[in-house]
C-alpha cells in the first residue's frame, strides 16, 4: 500500500527506510525490485541494453570514450569532468528528457543529502558533484508517475538495479524513464563519515553552512564552509581512505558485485588513466554508452556541451582495475563466507572472477579495525615510496660511476 515504506534521516547512519506495518499489505512488491536479494544480471542486461560488446569487468557496452564538459564552469565545478551534467543538459536541450531525478546536498541541512527533480539547466547544474552519502532517489521515481512528461535517473549502481527491475515489472515506469545515467562506485558511506571528518578538523556539525565532497580541481578536495564564513579543505585522499570514513563504510557495499553501472545507459566515473592523472587538475569522465540511444546523445552532446575521444575497454578497465578486481573477485569471498556461515546475501546470475589466495588474505584483514587498516596501508605506502626513492638514487650513482 502507498506509504507503506519511507525513507528517514538518521544522523549518523543517513537515510534508512522505515515500515508502517500498519500501511503494510504483505504484498511484497518491495521485496520484487529490492537489490539486496538477487540481481538478475543477465536477464535485465538483455531486456534493457543492446550494445553488441560484452566484457566480465565492464559489462555490456556499446561503444567506450574519455570526456569532459566543454564549458568551463561546469568542467570545474564537477567531480570528473562533468560528462554527466553535460549529457543531462543536452537530453534537456533536445526534448528527450523534461528532467532529471539527482541529489545536491541539502541547503537546510548541509550534511544531508537531498533527491530533487531538477527542470532547468540551473537546476541540473547544481547537482553536479560527488556525494559520498546515502540518497533516498526510491522515493522521488514514485513520485514520477503523477508527473507528465520523460525523466532521466541518475544513480548508484544499487539505485540501478532497482529501477531496472522495477521497469521490468511495469512498462509505465520504463515509458516515463528513457534515460538511464549510472555512477562508478567502489563503495558508499553513511551519515557518520561525514559527522566523523567534520569533527576531526574541530568543527561542529550544527556550524556547517556547505559541503562539497570533490571541490577545487581533480581529484578535489572536501570543502567545509562554516556559518562563520570559514572554509576548511581536506584532500580527497585524506578523507575517502582514510580511518573515520573506512569505518562508517556500508556493508552492503562489500557484497556488491557491480562498480560501474551496468545496468545503466550510460556509465561515468572518474579517468584513473596515467595520461589523464599526470596533469589533469580539472577532471576527465570515463563513459561507457551502452545502448545504440546513449550513443546518439553522445554525438549529439559532443557537437557543443561534451568533448570526448574514443577509449578502448582495456583502457575503462585499467582506468577503475582496482575497484573492479575488489568487485568482480574479492567480493566472492566475501559471498562464499557468508554462504558457509548461513548468512543471507544476495543472489547474482552474473558470471565472477576466481579469487586468488591475497583475496582471502585481503578478507581477513578487512576484519581489522578501521585503524588498524589505516595503518597498514600507511607502512605499505612508506615502503613504496622508500623502493622509489631507493631506486632512482642508487639508479643515478650507477650512471654516473659508469656501470
Amino acid at each position: 500500500m502507498p506509504g507503506a515504506v519511507c525513507m528517514q534521516w538518521h544522523s549518523h547512519e543517513g537515510w534508512l527506510p522505515s515500515v508502517d506495518h500498519s500501511l503494510c499489505s504483505a504484498c511484497g512488491f518491495c521485496l520484487q525490485i529490492c537489490p539486496g536479494l538477487a540481481v538478475e544480471f543477465e536477464d535485465l542486461s538483455r531486456d534493457f541494453l543492446d550494445g553488441p560488446h560484452d566484457d566480465t569487468l565492464i559489462g555490456r557496452y556499446a561503444a567506450c570514450y574519455a570526456g569532459f564538459a566543454r564549458q568551463e564552469a561546469i568542467r570545474v565545478r564537477s567531480t570528473s569532468g562533468g560528462a554527466v551534467t553535460a549529457l543531462l543538459l543536452s537530453a534537456l536541450a533536445t526534448g528527450r528528457i523534461d528532467g532529471a531525478v539527482v541529489v545536491r546536498m541539502d541547503p537546510q541541512h548541509a550534511l544531508r543529502s537531498q533527491v530533487y527533480l531538477a527542470r532547468t539547466e540551473a537546476e541540473i547544474r547544481a547537482a553536479a558533484g560527488t556525494k559520498y552519502c546515502t540518497a533516498p532517489v526510491g522515493a522521488m521515481i514514485r513520485n514520477l508517475l503523477s508527473l507528465d512528461g520523460k525523466y532521466a535517473v541518475v544513480g548508484l549502481p544499487c539505485v540501478i538495479h532497482s529501477l531496472r527491475k522495477l521497469q521490468k515489472i511495469s512498462r509505465r515506469y520504463r515509458e516515463k524513464i528513457p534515460l538511464v545515467i549510472g555512477l562508478f562506485c567502489g563503495k558508499n558511506f553513511l551519515g557518520g563519515a561525514l559527522m566523523g571528518v567534520v569533527k576531526q578538523q574541530g568543527i561542529q556539525p550544527d556550524e556547517v553552512a556547505d559541503i562539497q565532497y570533490r571541490a577545487d580541481g581533480w581529484p578535489g578536495f572536501l570543502r567545509i564552509r562554516t556559518v562563520n564564513g570559514q572554509t576548511c579543505r581536506v584532500p580527497y585522499g585524506d578523507y575517502y581512505d582514510g580511518s573515520v570514513f573506512r569505518s562508517w563504510a556500508m556493508p552492503r557495499c562489500c557484497l556488491c558485485t557491480d562498480g560501474v553501472a551496468e545496468l545503466a545507459d550510460i556509465a561515468c566515473g572518474d579517468a584513473w588513466l596515467p595520461r589523464f592523472r599526470t596533469g589533469d587538475q580539472r577532471g576527465t569522465s570515463v563513459i561507457v554508452a551502452r545502448t545504440s540511444a546513449a550513443a546518439r546523445l553522445l554525438d549529439d552532446a559532443g557537437d557543443e556541451l561534451l568533448c570526448i575521444e574514443p577509449l578502448t575497454a582495456d583502457e575503462v578497465k585499467s582506468s577503475q582495475l582496482s575497484m573492479l578486481h575488489r568487485k568482480k573477485r574479492q567480493v566472492v569471498v566475501h559471498l562464499g563466507i557468508r554462504r558457509l556461515l548461513g548468512d543471507r546475501f544476495p543472489k547474482y546470475q552474473q558470471k565472477l572472477l576466481r579469487p586468488r589466495a591475497v583475496d582471502f588474505l585481503r578478507f581477513l584483514v578487512s576484519l581489522l579495525p578501521a585503524r588498524s587498516v589505516a595503518g597498514l596501508r600507511r607502512l605499505r605506502s612508506a615502503a613504496r615510496r622508500t623502493r622509489v626513492f631507493v631506486s632512482n638514487h642508487f639508479g643515478r650513482v650507477f650512471a654516473r660511476d659508469g656501470h
